[in-house]
């Protein structure tokens, strides 16, 4: 097919194309805020830890005495940020199970959201065939209810 049928096609169809730019961008919209709220959960315990404030309390007393010009005992130092980070590691190895569950969460949330997507692309694929081949002008959700069975299949 040239490149002109097409564009031909696409903008006979504007309102097709319209209604799939919304419901990708609703899909992708609303797995967005799933995941996020998902791995908000995860990070405020991790920012919410003891062990995080006193890494934060530490470069900011090295931040404070950098301004202040005053000197530092690089191995002093280097023994305190690696004792906090070991205790930062500890803490996440505890909360790996956590974390886990939460990663596997948005992966699942994400493979729902190409689903529906998948849905959304076979019903705008049958839209332009009916179009091309009859010229009809079907509505999305009218086609999406007649063809629900196979394009559920190949969304999967």
């Amino acid at each position: 097919m040239k490149v002109t049928n097409g564009i031909k096609i696409a903008m006979a169809n504007k309102p097709l194309c319209y209604k799939m730019l919304f419901s990708r961008t609703i899909i992708t919209l609303l797995a967005y805020v799933v995941c996020i709220l998902f791995a908000n959960i995860v990070i405020m315990d991790i920012v919410k830890s003891s062990e995080i404030k006193e890494i934060l309390l530490l470069g900011r007393n090295l931040v404070k005495g950098f301004v202040m010009m005053e000197e530092v005992d690089n191995a002093l130092l280097s023994e305190e940020l690696g004792g906090h980070l070991t205790q930062v590691l500890a803490m996440l190895k505890s909360m790996s199970n956590e974390i886990i569950l939460y990663l596997v969460l948005i992966i699942l949330v994400i493979q729902i959201a190409k689903f529906f997507i998948g849905i959304c692309d076979y019903v705008i694929a049958v839209n332009v065939n009916e179009h091309m081949s009859s010229m009809r002008h079907a509505e999305f959700f009218t086609t999406l209810i007649e063809h629900l069975s196979p394009a559920i299949r190949y969304a999967v």
